[in-house]
């Protein structure tokens, strides 16, 4: 989608890095107003080749090679290839998963999560021979062969086989994987074990154990309340939950559209709070007392939801929660490189989905429906102040660790 009609387009709030190739192409470039704009607008670095400098954002956050129409002058006027290789690039990734090299998108864009979530046939793959240097320039993250283990193929093969299964539904699926993956741990360097595991836990799915098993767990909503406060938080620059104010006056564009989503859910717990001030006025209420209240309140919005309007939608689009599955198995590579164990980037997935689908709750209530480009929005924007948010992972694992659940297997009972 071109600059000037995207809906939040990548030219804003990021820290762009240039190529050392493009830097000084750009720096001599004949275009004169380019040029200028170069000289102006180029911060060196040299940390790297591929990280030689940085384009310095305007006092709006702005790209300052973009024209008053939001489109690129450097492309305008020069063409693609004087552009920077992250601006030729985004938002195609690559990734070695072995021998292999793996494409994929960034969510953060809208014109690639449109195509993510709602082609059927998005997430279906197909083989084609390339030089590893024409791909985005050589910049190839992921999985060599040499650093690829033989169990990863394995698990993420099984999930990927979960996930299409059409006889569970989707919270038995999570289920499932979250077992499986919680019970490999111990047996990583185990194949056989691995496969074993897999014969097991496709015998309990046939047989109706696995779905039995998930009926029996207990819903947490405490625990669901205390990651959504925590990472709704980080997400939404550390401003405290309930008291975020609607104002949006300084936000950046990607900021405005998130906020959008979020207040749909936060003028519901804004309407909680107002009863709730009511209620103390009349009582003496203990702060865990307010604190049961809140949960409760939270829970029921995410029910009601869940009964009127969620599940009809998603019945109705089921690709776009396989879709995302899939994709976010196929796309994170199980954060390996980030040094996560299959279960902990489970329990990641899982707080993801939780924090979307609580904003989706609150969405289709204020609304009276969900609609696609409601959704399309929220998943975009989530995943663009996710990307931004470092300490989103950090912060999430510190929340499960101080939750106070004893058991810990409680983030299955987020999944209901």
């Amino acid at each position: 989608m071109p600059g000037g009609g995207c809906p939040d387009h990548c030219c804003h709030t990021w820290e762009v890095f240039v190529d050392k190739k493009s830097f000084k192409s750009l720096k001599k470039i004949g275009d004169i107003v380019v040029k200028q704009l170069a000289n102006s607008n180029l911060k060196l670095t040299r940390i790297s080749e591929t990280n030689y400098a940085t384009i310095k954002m305007d006092e709006k956050s702005m790209c300052p090679f973009l024209d008053s129409e939001n489109l690129c002058q450097i492309h305008k006027r020069c063409g693609h290839q004087a552009l920077p290789h992250t601006c030729q690039d985004y938002p195609r990734v690559f990734n070695w998963f072995g021998e292999q090299i793996e494409s994929s998108l960034s969510l953060s864009c809208p014109s690639a999560a449109k195509e993510i979530l709602f082609n059927p046939a998005a997430m279906m793959f197909d083989a084609k021979k390339y030089n590893p240097s024409q791909l985005n320039h050589g910049n190839i993250g992921g999985l060599i062969h040499q650093q690829l283990p033989d169990w990863l193929s394995i698990i993420r093969e099984f999930c990927f086989a979960v996930i299409l299964d059409e006889k569970l539904d989707l919270s038995t699926k999570l289920f499932m994987i979250g077992l499986f993956l919680k019970q490999s741990e111990e047996h990583l360097d185990n194949i056989p074990r691995l496969q074993q595991l897999i014969v097991s836990m496709a015998e309990m799915a046939q047989d109706g154990t696995i779905a039995k098993l998930f009926a029996t767990l207990p819903v947490e909503p405490l625990l669901k309340w205390k990651l959504f406060a925590s990472q709704d938080a980080q997400l939404s620059f550390n401003r405290p939950i309930i008291k975020e104010r609607e104002e949006t006056e300084g936000l950046s564009l990607s900021d405005f559209r998130f906020n959008q989503c979020r207040m749909q859910l936060f003028s519901l717990l804004k309407e909680n709070e107002s009863t709730l001030a009511v209620s103390l006025r009349e009582s003496k209420d203990s702060q865990i007392e307010i604190l049961k209240h809140n949960v409760k309140f939270f829970e029921s919005i995410l029910s009601k939801a869940q009964k009127n309007t969620l599940n009809q939608y998603f019945d109705e689009n089921p690709q776009i929660m396989l879709n995302y599955l899939i994709y976010y198995f196929y796309h994170y590579q199980f954060m390996i490189r980030e040094d996560k164990s299959p279960f902990q980037f489970f329990k990641i997935l899982v707080v993801d989905l939780m924090m979307l689908k609580s904003y989706l709750s609150g969405i289709a209530i204020k609304q009276g429906k969900l609609t696609d480009e409601w959704l399309l929005q929220l998943f975009q924007s989530y995943a663009r102040q996710r990307q931004h948010q470092s300490s989103f992972i950090a912060g999430l694992e510190a929340q499960l660790n101080n939750a106070h659940i004893n058991n810990p297997g409680a983030i299955f009972g987020v999944l209901k």
